[in-house]
């Protein structure tokens, strides 16, 4: 029974990441949960992914993340959905800290980047990280991203951790249980 429930979940993230790569033209894609930490989003430490070079998500916590106009944190407290580099391009308050990141990106190859946050009710359960190496941006792509972005979150929806936590919820405001007797 447990391996069928890990299973499903390991399925819906793999069918995202295939379905980004494939129909989005991704050239890699990372996968991260969020928790929260003294009220901040926290992603894991250990995301899915595909395509990505094993030392990327290192390089980036070490030289990029503050310097990332697509930080998890401004997505979050923005309750932003989803957000482009090419939105960044058009409404950067900081150009130097967006060339900064360009760069960054393009020492890994890449040209181009789209993040989706998805959230449950009010708080925010998971992030996609899409990349493009050189060539087209995602912008020339001819997607609808606000429906890329209620497919994926819909999609989520269906993953045991997310399903367990509206039911907690749920069981929380329609019996009055606490979260002992949960």
């Amino acid at each position: 029974m447990f391996g069928e429930v890990s299973d499903r979940g390991a399925d819906i993230i793999n069918e995202m990441l295939c379905f980004s790569m494939g129909a989005l033209k991704a050239s890699s894609v990372a996968f991260f949960w969020i928790g929260s930490a003294e009220g901040q989003p926290v992603t894991d430490a250990f995301p899915v992914t595909a395509g990505l070079a094993p030392n990327y998500l290192s390089h980036y916590m070490e030289s990029a993340a503050d310097i990332d106009p697509l930080n998890l944190s401004s997505l979050v407290s923005c309750r932003q959905g989803m957000r482009s580099l090419a939105d960044c391009r058009c409404d950067s308050t900081d150009r130097m800290r967006l060339v900064r990141y360009e760069t960054f990106l393009r020492s890994h190859g890449f040209s181009d980047e789209v993040d989706l946050v998805m959230w449950d009710d009010d708080a925010p359960v998971a992030a996609l990280s899409l990349y493009r190496r050189e060539g087209p941006t995602f912008e020339s792509v001819d997607v609808q991203w606000s429906a890329v972005h209620r497919f994926m979150q819909h999609h989520l929806g269906f993953h045991p951790r997310v399903a367990r936590r509206r039911e907690a919820r749920q069981l929380q405001r329609q019996g009055g249980l606490t979260t002992r007797e949960l």
